[in-house]
């Protein structure tokens, strides 16, 4: 048993009794929403109203994955906490009230572009731009969202390169978050860590944020994916794109005329600038640490 909480863009279905965790989910959802659509650019609203599960234990998400999902829920119930999005649907269980909005967050990102994009952004910008979405903190009872507000994404980004696992932005657009190996190599969190950085970066770098606003409104209207190939043709990229079967050329090399070598450089300076001692009493405050 449970109820239905309506707001604006959404419908919470939950079993939650816990009061505060529901009306804070209500309102985070809703402000997460209008970061989606106006923190880097002009984006248009969802069609419907997105439709997300918050249940109160594992066992309760586990049997809802499998309403939803049928055999493709054995798959997503591996995952150890929080919960996932798929079709623009969020399925979340209770994990404490911070590390559930940060979810709901992330995920929600991902419910809005299953929805509303009409082209599907690379994995590492899909997933980079949810990870900048992540960060926020509460002021009596409204959110407010800082990007750079995520301890758990910073440390981890300083403990990977301080490990000798620095992800070069060329390799980063490759990966996908299941490309994660044992041993001294980059690992799932490195990814997340290192996506999230990129965001930043492409956000605050003057001559990249355009082209990031591009890809974004060119994905949401169904033109990334003729303007990619357009462009590969006009400056006759090869390699990558070559082949029965080719993978698509990141959006990041054909939006913009820097050099990949040196956009690696750059990214580089950026990540080891943000990891510098001191960065983290910045990152706790909400400030960027450059």
């Amino acid at each position: 048993e449970g109820e239905i909480i309506r707001t604006a863009h959404y419908r919470i279905f939950t079993t939650v009794p816990n009061s505060v965790l529901k009306d804070r989910l209500a309102v985070l959802i809703e402000e997460a929403m209008h970061r989606y659509r106006t923190a880097i650019t002009d984006l248009p609203p969802p069609p419907i109203r997105l439709d997300t599960y918050l249940m109160e234990n594992r066992p309760q998400w586990e049997q809802v994955s499998r309403m939803l999902l049928g055999e493709q829920a054995n798959a997503i119930t591996r995952i150890e906490r929080g919960g996932y999005a798929t079709r623009g649907i969020g399925v979340y269980f209770n994990i404490g009230l911070a590390d559930t909005m940060t979810i709901a967050a992330h995920e929600g990102w991902h419910q809005y572009t299953q929805r509303t994009f009409r082209n599907r952004l690379p994995i590492w910008l899909e997933e980079g731009m949810a990870l900048y979405h992540e960060g926020h903190r509460w002021e009596g009872s409204r959110p407010v969202f800082l990007p750079w507000a995520n301890p758990e994404r910073y440390d981890r980004l300083r403990a990977s390169v301080t490990a000798g696992r620095f992800i070069p932005l060329s390799t980063l657009i490759t990966m996908t978050p299941n490309d994660h190996l044992e041993g001294n190599t980059p690992t799932v969190l490195d990814f997340y860590a290192h996506a999230w950085a990129a965001a930043h970066f492409l956000v605050e770098s003057p001559d990249l944020r355009p082209a990031l606003e591009q890809i974004l409104q060119d994905a949401a209207a169904g033109r990334l994916r003729s303007r990619q190939h357009t462009q590969i043709q006009s400056r006759g990229f090869s390699g990558d794109t070559a082949g029965r079967n080719p993978r698509p050329l990141d959006p990041i090399r054909i939006y913009t005329d820097i050099d990949p070598d040196d956009l690696d450089q750059r990214y580089e300076a950026f990540v080891r600038e943000i990891v510098r001692p001191g960065g983290r009493d910045r990152i706790i405050s909400g400030r960027s640490p450059l």
